[in-house]
């Protein structure tokens, strides 16, 4: 039977509120942990546990709210109401995250990042299962997801430009950066969400089982292609986590580019996003899994670029930022689009669908590995003898090349050789099921 697509109007509604998300995510990874250290005075060491151990909490949120959305019914929908309601937690959070009080500490900085990554992981997690219901074919999921994940670097693309601005305006205050960030996505997100809400309908939930907790579980953990999958999720998260929180460092201390810094991140950001549809036309092609093997293949090569670019030269850098993130989106889109295969799965054998707690499980180890990835690169280039706030970093700034190829290598081969022995192959193109009944809010 043959599918219709997903609208454009859905497919801009579904995706809306992914630009101020996730341009709000790289920057308090990419930035606060610098401003912390810099502007608020904290030890490089505390504040990368820190976010660590935010992170790790971050982690246990996910099934604790994929739990809660598949059991607790609230008035409006399945997905609406969880969004509607993390809004505001999420924005008030941003705001004392990014304009620091005066007396700003480890436990003020700890106490912040609790709420604001369990409001994230409300929306998120929401805006996935929702996405993932618009539609039954295998195919489809992927052009859906990808234009999601088009929007996530859109708004980081967004969130980067603007802070290259006010780099430019402020002559590189890291103070006034963060406030003027946090400004523009506590306008957007409110707005953003309000369209989605309005013009994108949610499917109603099929008869079946109800969500069961351990027998979930179970059959997650007898999954081989889910855990093929989670596993490699996990290894994306700590190769993009890790370029993430150094690649301001190394913009700054080994490159020596000063506030250039944020226009290499841009320069990754836009190749990224070029390449989504290319990723998306070769999937249809050779297979998820496959192409999920390619991408992770290309990264561990391309992040051997990082060793070569020499100090002062802008353009050789963001023409090696290219390279390197020209695989990123395809490493985010591809396992939420597999994953929704894997529901397929598990529904025709008679477990249910529950999109929001797989959605949990997926979301939970990819930011175990953007968690471990601060840890692990800021402890080591602290073991390395790296100081940011010291007037000359001299040869300790150098070891950040290799903390950027080594780390990356490795996870990008293990991705390759987890998605090329992946379990489920093409056969998950084909349609199990008969879609449900879309209803429009």
């Amino acid at each position: 039977m043959e599918r219709s697509p997903v609208s454009l109007t859905h497919l801009v509604g579904v995706s809306l509120p992914a630009v101020p998300l996730f341009g709000l995510m790289m920057p308090t990874v990419v930035f606060m942990p610098a401003l912390y250290t810099e502007q608020v005075g904290l030890e490089l060491g505390l504040v990368g546990t820190v976010f660590m151990v935010a992170k790790l909490w971050d982690v246990l949120s996910d099934p604790l709210f994929g739990y809660a959305a598949e059991t607790v019914r609230l008035p409006f929908g399945r997905r609406r109401p969880w969004i509607v309601l993390s809004v505001p937690v999420l924005l008030f959070a941003v705001y004392r995250i990014f304009v620091p009080a005066e007396d700003a500490g480890a436990a003020y900085l700890m106490f912040w990042l609790v709420v604001f990554y369990a409001g994230w992981t409300m929306i998120f997690l929401s805006l996935l299962a929702w996405a993932s219901e618009l539609s039954q074919d295998s195919h489809e999921r992927s052009r859906v997801m990808g234009a999601v994940q088009m929007a996530n670097v859109t708004g980081m693309i967004a969130i980067m430009a603007l802070a290259a601005l006010s780099d430019r305006v402020s002559g590189g205050d890291a103070v006034a950066r963060a406030e003027t960030l946090a400004w523009c996505v506590i306008v957007m997100l409110p707005l953003f969400v309000a369209l989605m809400v309005r013009v994108v309908p949610e499917r109603e939930a099929r008869p079946g089982p109800r969500l069961d907790f351990s027998k979930t579980a179970r059959a997650m953990w007898e999954s081989a292609p889910l855990r093929h999958l989670i596993l490699s999720d996990l290894l994306a998260g700590l190769m993009i986590g890790l370029g993430a929180s150094l690649l301001l460092f190394y913009a700054t201390h080994t490159l020596r580019l000063g506030s250039q810094g944020s226009l290499l991140l841009l320069v990754s950001f836009a190749s990224n996003l070029a390449f989504i549809p290319a990723w998306i036309w070769i999937s249809g092609r050779l297979g998820k899994s496959r192409t999920m093997a390619f991408a992770g293949a290309y990264a561990a090569i391309a992040h051997s670029l990082f060793l070569v670019v020499p100090s002062g030269d802008f353009f050789l850098a963001a023409a090696a930022m290219a390279l390197v993130g020209l695989s990123g989106g395809a490493l985010q889109f591809l396992p939420r689009s597999i994953l929704s295969d894997i529901i397929d799965q598990a529904e025709a054998e008679g477990g249910g669908r529950h999109e929001a707690a797989y959605f949990a499980l997926l979301t939970a180890t990819y930011k175990s590995g953007m968690a471990l990835a601060v840890g692990l690169g800021l402890s080591t280039l602290a073991f390395l003898g790296f100081d940011p706030r010291a007037a000359d970093t001299g040869g300790s700034a150098e070891s950040i090349r290799t903390v950027l190829f080594a780390y990356p290598a490795v996870f990008g081969l293990g991705i390759a050789l987890m998605m090329h022995r992946f379990p489920l192959g093409r056969e998950s193109d084909s349609v199990l099921r008969e879609p449900g009944e879309l209803v429009e809010g």
